[in-house]
């Protein structure tokens, strides 16, 4: 086995030389192109990740839409370029292919002059040779897999390993169990097909015989023998097509379940990107969303995160309501270990209301309030009234109003949506409440009035308020300041206003917008 291994290396360096030796420069600008063209697809993933999260920060505020814009024409002229490349690619290998084949046969006849006559005596000596003519097309075949695999697939390869790797490190063995099938097939199919011509070569030469017997002009005539050779030679032709078949069955079966291989591994990055994503991971970011935080809260207390857009306090708060796991370091809320501790442990005493709420449009109004705890059966109109949203007293049908004109109902407005949403986080029993800037739609006044109305019917139960507005954190028993994914400072706001940090610097900022 060792044997034909070294053979076959052997072999293809053999004919890898004598195809490279007919056109040296083309097929050197040939191999350019494939490191281009693998450059250029590698290198499209985490382009397109970039726009990606461009656009998603500039849709959330934190980043202007001038970097996105840019990113975007990244992707777009990175799809270009394929496009380019693409036809580069056609174009010189339709015209080096058949440079190729032309120089391959005039070696194939330069060898043929200097073989001895005797040879061609030699019935099994004739079989190499018709293997050889056949094997042209083969050469080329192979050479372009083998150069594919060593330039362009290698070269991907590495461009795509190494983003996966900075992504998660684990990804780069999914990749291998995709690229592993393109390897053993090409290994597959050259042992398949050389098997063939060892068998077919015979029958090849057999075939030619009899169609050069079957058109002589004289003898097949006379003795109208042309049918008995018309029947051989379909003999020979039916041999030669079941093999023929039955290999490309075998070769279709093998690559099939190659092709399952390579799926299982694409599903495995899939599955790890995606479990990346559900534990609050962020591929290819340059730094930690959240870094060297050390924070404690005391039961029933009640803690402002602010800072600027990207300072890390929705991470942070999703951290701490087990939403996100950690990479590093631990979060331990009411004694149990986010990372290990099963999620509706975590939930099961924990209420939010983030800015992203959702509104649930098919149902009533009341159902949107009680939805987290249908079982409490609960009054949905006295947690609206709680956050002074009494606009349900108008509708015509109360809390028991349908929350789409779709379904025979009615609209709110985005402040109406707010209070609903604030109504809804309330209504679940929890000893944890985080609120996520859900206030955005009021006006800052009115904002303070409601957050003071959750911290009354609060009282005794932990708060996390997540505000722009410093005048709603001044509520708060404790104030964090959040800077490029650490606490900068944190204590009460005279505290922070005597300091002169950061917090004092855009207390002042805010003031002067009011003023």
């Amino acid at each position: 086995m060792k044997h034909e291994k070294r053979s076959m290396l052997r072999s293809a360096a053999g004919f890898s030389f004598l195809v490279v030796k007919q056109a040296p420069a083309a097929i050197a600008a040939y191999g350019v192109l494939n490191l281009l063209l693998a450059a250029q697809e590698g290198l499209t993933a985490p382009v397109r990740q970039i726009f990606y999260d461009s656009l998603i920060g500039a849709a959330l505020g934190n980043t202007g839409i001038a970097p996105a814009v840019l990113r975007g024409l990244a992707v777009i002229g990175m799809i270009l370029l394929g496009e380019l490349l693409g036809l580069c690619y056609s174009c010189l290998w339709q015209g080096l292919g058949d440079r190729l084949e032309c120089g391959l046969r005039c070696e194939f006849h330069k060898k043929a002059e200097q073989i001895s006559a005797l040879e061609f005596e030699d019935y099994s000596f004739l079989d190499h040779i018709q293997k050889a003519q056949d094997g042209i097309y083969g050469v080329l075949g192979m050479f372009t897999v083998v150069f594919e695999v060593f330039v362009y697939f290698a070269g991907y390869f590495i461009i795509t390993g190494l983003y996966l790797w900075h992504i998660r490190p684990v990804l780069l063995a999914a990749l291998l169990i995709v690229f592993v099938p393109s390897a053993v097939s090409v290994f597959v199919q050259s042992r398949m097909y050389a098997a063939d011509e060892d068998y077919l070569a015979i029958l090849k030469r057999r075939s030619d015989s009899f169609c050069a017997a079957a058109v002589n002009p004289r003898e097949t005539r006379l003795f109208g023998i042309f049918g008995h050779f018309y029947r051989l030679i379909l003999e020979t032709k039916k041999q030669i097509f079941a093999r023929e078949y039955k290999t490309a069955k075998l070769n279709g079966a093998v690559m099939l379940g190659l092709n399952l291989f390579k799926i299982l591994g694409w599903c495995g990055i899939a599955a790890l990107l995606l479990r990346c994503l559900v534990r609050g991971e962020y591929p290819n970011s340059e730094r930690w969303a959240i870094d060297g935080v050390t924070l404690s809260i005391r039961p029933g207390e009640m803690i402002a995160l602010v800072g600027e857009n990207g300072s890390g306090k929705t991470t942070l708060s999703k951290l701490l309501c087990g939403l996100y796991r950690p990479n590093e370091g631990r979060v331990v809320l009411n004694g149990a270990d986010t990372a290990e501790a099963p999620q509706r442990e975590l939930f099961a005493r924990t209420s939010a209301v983030f800015q992203n709420y959702v509104r649930y449009s098919p149902i009533t109004l009341g159902e949107n309030v009680t939805i987290s705890q249908t079982e409490k059966g609960g009054n949905a109109g006295k947690y609206l009234d709680q956050v002074k949203a009494d606009f349900y007293r108008k509708l015509p049908d109360g809390t028991d109003t349908v929350m789409s004109r779709e379904f025979g109902g009615t609209e709110l407005s985005g402040g109406q949506w707010q209070r609903t949403a604030m109504a809804r986080g309330l209504y679940r029993d929890h000893d944890f409440i985080i609120l996520d800037e859900p206030t955005s739609a009021i006006d800052p006044l009115e904002e303070t009035a409601v957050y003071r109305l959750f911290a009354e019917h609060s009282r005794g139960r932990t708060c996390m308020l997540i505000t722009h507005r410093l005048g709603s954190a001044r509520i708060a028993d404790r104030i964090v300041v959040m800077d490029g994914g650490r606490i900068a400072e944190q204590g009460k706001h005279e505290e922070l206003l005597a300091r002169g940090g950061l917090y004092a610097k855009m207390w002042r900022a805010q003031a002067e917008n009011y003023v």
